[in-house]
């Protein structure tokens, strides 16, 4: 046997046993999971996809977080309140919440109050989508400011680095 006879035999016999294995190998394509809505509450989910499952399309239950965040919040008059800024979801990945900002004027002064899903109603209005909630500008104005778990966790770090109050400093 010559060189190149011994350095092609071992390729094709490597070609030949990874062709065996394509040949062997399942070629079905994924089937669509069935449609889950992300919003709890806004009908019964569904059983859950196996893993590998995709989803091919938006059902029309269904709505996706980019439709919902931005959206105008108003009251039930009609008056502009602030919009959505962010979704909660909780361990079993399904909406419970969202964040709004609400004051403030052209983002300076606003803060971000945490709503339970429940208190929102989606609508058009005008043509245009809009998340309506029976709360008046000042009771949002006086509700106590959402805090993310990021937020908690820089605070306790902030407040662990902070020297003790009085407490004598080295020079």
């Amino acid at each position: 046997m010559n060189s190149l006879t011994r350095l092609l035999v071992p390729s094709l016999l490597s070609l030949a046993m990874a062709g065996t294995a394509i040949a062997q190998s399942s070629t079905t394509m994924p089937q669509a999971t069935g449609s889950q809505p992300p919003i709890a509450g806004a009908a019964p989910a569904a059983p859950s996809a196996a893993a590998g499952d995709i989803m091919l399309q938006q059902e029309p239950n269904q709505t996706l977080s980019s439709d919902v965040i931005g959206l105008p919040l108003l009251n039930e008059d009609g008056a502009g309140l602030g919009e959505i800024s962010d979704l909660i979801l909780n361990d079993q990945q399904q909406v419970i919440g969202a964040v709004v900002e609400v004051g403030g004027f052209l983002g300076l002064g606003s803060k971000s109050v945490g709503l339970p899903w429940q208190a929102f109603r989606i609508e058009e209005r005008e043509g245009a989508s809009v998340a309506v909630v029976g709360m008046t500008e000042q009771q949002l104005a006086e509700a106590p400011e959402f805090k993310s778990l990021a937020q908690i966790e820089a605070e306790r770090a902030a407040q662990q680095q902070a020297p003790a109050a009085g407490a004598p400093q080295s020079q």
